[in-house]
């Protein structure tokens, strides 16, 4: 077992990108490592996130919202007078 506590930051994330086992927190300074040594993790990631992106935003969902909002003020701007 090897302790990476007296090293720098650069060092540290380093021996973790290229340990055999890595035990990882929720910190993204252990997290990113650990994505970095996994192929299949890092392409399942990038699927989901894709897919994600494609559901909800998009250019012409973006512009579908603010369409949406500039209406509703239009309306609420109507009303009040």
């Amino acid at each position: 077992m090897h302790w990476c506590l007296n090293m720098g930051e650069q060092d540290s994330f380093m021996h973790m990108v290229f340990a055999d086992l890595l035990i990882t927190s929720r910190s993204s300074f252990s997290y990113k490592p650990a994505l970095m040594s996994n192929e299949s993790l890092r392409k399942q990631m990038g699927v989901a996130r894709k897919k994600k992106y494609e559901q909800g935003f998009t250019l012409s969902i973006f512009e579908n919202h603010i369409v949406d909002i500039l209406n509703g003020m239009c309306i609420i701007s109507h009303q009040s007078q």
